[in-house]
């Protein structure tokens, strides 16, 4: 008998992602939903779509395992004040955790969380931020103010999941961090997009001169996707936190360097203001050595997987 997922977030780049992943992989295992906002670009087959607000649902049916994706990807929402933010955020993941809570069989939720919890530190530590590492306001704060809005709001909805996590209802907090794939965005503010668009339309690459310092790393979200399937089989009711990402971090500069040689397009260098280092990526110890990972797939392989995926839709 197959198993009933639900994605809420799935029509955004990383539930999409995961659902195209689970019907490559998974097709026969899986009944798939989706909950969102807004209609997917592009329906994936298979999938039960389900637009609507989740602050309005009223009933929800037996799912075994949920993740929950949602996100606000409007820069124009990071704007209005932290306090109604907040307030609309919980209502709807409130609504959705009460919801699940009236069943009486079990289900296991993982929620995607984000590594921006852990906020800047000018003394990054050595391998990347640890599960371990104090989630501390003043580090938080000295985000721009859309990061710090978005990290405030997701230490908020951790601690709404560990209250909510019991035996009937296992929760795991996955923090996640950069990722590539067929459905990243290409006209947003994601670095590793800008270079993706610019590949397809034949234009120069373009990088601030603070490219230099600033690194990422990039996990593909196959990875991810399996990686969260594992967690599935693991969970139980004391709300595991988990970082999810790649741990081979590179600069900005040396991805567009490599992307430009490669792929026989201009990188062009813009002075920038700030200059500053900044490093984001995590520590994966944790992960690694309960599920027993040691190999992901390298930047510039996610990145080739990707590329030709976009050159063939």
């Amino acid at each position: 008998m197959k198993k009933k997922l639900l994605i809420i977030g799935g029509t955004g780049f990383l539930g999409s992602s995961i659902i195209l992943y689970i019907r490559n992989n998974f097709k026969s295992n899986f009944e798939i939903s989706s909950i969102s906002l807004h209609k997917p670009k592009k329906k994936i087959l298979g999938v039960k779509y389900i637009v609507t607000d989740i602050k309005k649902i009223k009933k929800l049916e037996y799912y075994n395992y949920v993740i929950y994706a949602a996100n606000y990807s409007d820069k124009k929402f990071y704007k209005k004040k932290l306090k109604f933010i907040k307030k609309n955020s919980k209502n709807g993941l409130l609504n959705i955790l009460n919801l699940l809570k009236k069943k009486k069989d079990l289900i296991k939720l993982i929620y995607l969380s984000s590594g921006a919890v852990y906020g800047y530190h000018k003394n990054f530590p050595k391998n990347g931020f640890s599960e371990n590492q104090p989630i501390n306001l003043k580090n938080v704060n000295l985000l721009n103010r859309e990061k710090r809005i978005y990290a405030k709001i997701k230490i908020f909805e951790e601690k709404l999941i560990k209250k909510f996590s019991s035996k009937k209802l296992n929760c795991t907090i996955a923090r996640l961090f950069t990722f590539i794939g067929p459905f990243v965005p290409l006209k947003k503010h994601f670095a590793i997009g800008n270079f993706l668009n610019s590949i397809l339309k034949k234009k120069d690459i373009v990088c601030f001169t603070n490219s230099k310092k600033t690194f990422r790393s990039y996990m593909h979200t196959d990875d991810l996707s399996n990686l969260l399937f594992q967690i599935f089989k693991k969970s139980d009711k004391k709300c595991n936190i988990y970082n999810i990402g790649s741990v081979e971090p590179i600069s900005i500069f040396q991805l567009a360097l490599f992307i430009s040689k490669k792929y026989k397009v201009k990188l062009k260098l813009i002075k920038s203001k700030s200059d500053y280092i900044d490093r984001y990526y995590p520590s994966m110890k944790k992960a690694m050595l309960k599920f027993r990972l040691n190999k992901f797939k390298t930047i510039r392989k996610s990145f080739d997987l990707t590329i030709k995926k976009l050159k063939n839709k």
